[in-house]
């Protein structure tokens, strides 16, 4: 059975480049869709996917430590970090709404 990460980017890969994708409102929801579908089709449990979605606290760190060094980055870095978070709230919904 494919897993999550082989089937995601049929459902999401080709909506828009990654570039513009993140700076869209909606594009949060289409991800969480995405993975949210990809979920059903493999059995895959919730917490898989939050995982796929998350970006654990150490790397956060690192990545606004990194960002503090150079500013340049810091907005790409914060966008970054923002779509994840607001990926894992759609994902959270979809569960709700699916009850569970």
């Amino acid at each position: 059975m494919a897993t999550p990460r082989q089937i995601y980017p049929r459902y999401c890969g080709d909506v828009i480049s990654r570039k513009e994708h993140i700076l869209q409102p909606w594009a949060p929801r289409v991800e969480a869709r995405a993975l949210f579908k990809a979920m059903l089709q493999t059995g895959e449990n919730p917490d898989s996917i939050r995982e796929l979605i998350a970006v654990p606290p150490e790397i956060a760190e690192t990545l606004r430590a990194f960002a503090r060094a150079h500013s340049e980055e810091a907005i790409r870095i914060e966008l970054g970090l923002d779509f994840r978070r607001r990926v894992g709230e759609e994902f959270e919904r979809l569960i709700l709404g699916y009850g569970g």
